[in-house]
């Protein structure tokens, strides 16, 4: 994701060894961006779903996500 300029990899003077990230001004945008058009099709999905059911939903994409965790990347990189 650095390549597109959306985060900054930053090393402490203190500990080298874990770099942390942080978003750039232009990575901030498309996050802001992302945030409101997801939030829009929860708005879309939630009459249609009963609390059982986004419950449910919830977990499946807390798992797909994770399934990209383990493989140390996102699922889109």
């Amino acid at each position: 994701m650095d390549g597109n300029e959306l985060i900054i990899r930053i090393k402490p003077l203190n500990d080298r060894r874990k770099p942390h990230e942080s978003l750039t001004e232009k990575g901030k945008e498309v996050y802001q961006h992302a945030r409101e058009h997801i939030e829009i099709g929860y708005q879309l999905i939630e009459p249609h779903l009963s609390s059982e059911k986004l419950a449910e939903l919830m977990i499946l994409l807390e798992q797909l996500t994770a399934i990209g965790d383990i493989n140390g990347e996102g699922i889109n990189e």
